[in-house]
């Protein structure tokens, strides 16, 4: 018995056969563009740094420059907050500190092989309240902080064992 081809099978070294019998081929969807940030420029921004070697030699650090001007004008009780976390949920926000220059620098723990470690960058200016009072005969301040508004993200490749930098 010969074996037949169905109608919508491709054959090979031709097109499929749906094209073939006069259907028009419709455009393809137009690429969504990358989120702000290193995402799909990591390795080409040059050479990354490596991690300090008193470091865990898989962990991954970034580095986001934030320019003086945002800081220049800041009310008094709000200050610019930068937070890094990732984009799936699947690992905790990193912590990281504001060096003397404005600087925020960001560590995460080892970083597993094979699972992509894309992370939000967020900037937001947030108002800071401070409420004092006395309670039970001791005097006691509390912090309260509420977002005031954001200024916008970043998304980031963390390599292991580099030092990633961003600007803002």
């Amino acid at each position: 018995m010969l074996a037949t081809t169905p109608p919508t099978a491709v054959v090979v070294g031709g097109p499929p056969a749906a094209v073939a019998l006069g259907a028009v081929p419709t455009a393809a969807p137009e690429q969504p563009l990358p989120p702000p940030g290193t995402l799909g420029r990591t390795y080409r921004r040059g050479p990354l740094r490596l991690v300090p070697v008193d470091k865990h030699p898989r962990i991954g650090m970034l580095i986001v420059h934030v320019p003086k001007s945002l800081y220049e004008r800041l009310e008094e009780n709000v200050e610019l907050r930068v937070t890094v976390h990732d984009v799936n949920g699947n690992f905790k926000p990193l912590e990281g500190y504001k060096d003397r220059k404005g600087d925020w620098h960001f560590e995460s723990d080892p970083l597993y092989p094979w699972v992509p470690q894309i992370y939000d960058v967020v900037f937001e200016y947030v108002r800071i309240e401070i409420k004092e009072g006395v309670r039970n005969g001791r005097k006691y301040r509390q912090r309260f902080e509420f977002k005031d508004s954001e200024l916008g993200y970043r998304r980031v490749r963390l390599v292991p064992g580099r030092i990633v930098e961003v600007d803002f």
